[in-house]
């Protein structure tokens, strides 16, 4: 009796064994299946994530991993100059007031325009490298306290890749938070004045690179991309 239950339980297995294999299409197919769910991953992670950034999918509002804020996420990730691909940008809120940089003097290779309607004007991923030309550029002229120059040196949570926010960046801000001052982006109108933005309403104006004037320029944040 107990040799015909076992023949007749092998025989129920091979048949599933079977109609399993067959529908796998065969060896490659099943091993795709299985391959299917030993790589399965559980939760909610974007597509994209940096793995080299830490653990988790960081949402808009959230803490990030430098200790700022989450303002923008593209899952679909977005090219930094001087960085590579990101996903997301932090933003950390500063309250010093300082000067872009001297107002005769026009620096190579930053983002330029006169016209704030111009299509630069809504670009991210450009603030970084134009944090470091503004940087490198009024070092050697013996200038080193600006606005470029606290976002550069700038360190929080361990991180020390903080720089000044493009305009497109700081319309990205704009739209997760609004603050009633003036902020300095890393931008250029001219030789002599660069962009800022009144951060409450989101109106982009020039103003006079050496001027730090209380209510209308001066102020900054620092945002890292990731």
């Amino acid at each position: 009796m107990k040799s015909r239950k076992f023949g007749f339980l092998a025989l129920v297995l091979a048949i599933i064994f079977a109609i399993v294999f067959g529908a796998c299409g065969g060896v490659g197919g099943l091993e795709g299946l299985l391959d299917g769910l030993d790589n399965q991953e559980l939760g909610d992670s974007p597509p994209n994530y940096p793995p080299d950034e830490g653990p988790g999918y960081y949402a808009v509002g959230e803490k990030g991993p430098g200790g700022g804020t989450i303002f923008y996420y593209d899952p679909d990730g977005f090219e930094v100059e001087d960085y590579g691909e990101a996903n997301y940008l932090e933003y950390i809120h500063t309250s010093s007031g300082t000067i872009w940089g001297p107002y005769n003097r026009f620096i190579s290779g930053v983002t330029t325009f006169t016209d704030s309607s111009d299509p630069l004007a809504d670009k991210i991923g450009n603030g970084r490298k134009d944090t470091r030309l503004i940087v490198e550029y009024l070092n050697s002229i013996g200038i080193s306290s600006t606005a470029a120059h606290e976002a550069a040196s700038a360190d929080f949570g361990g991180f020390e890749d903080w720089f000044l926010p493009s305009v497109g960046e700081l319309k990205q801000l704009h739209k997760f938070v609004q603050w009633a001052m003036w902020l300095w982006s890393s931008s250029q109108h001219s030789t002599a004045q660069a962009w800022c933005m009144l951060n409450y309403d989101g109106m982009v104006s020039s103003w006079l690179k050496n001027i730090n004037e209380p209510g209308k320029s001066g102020r900054f944040c620092v945002i890292r991309a990731f």
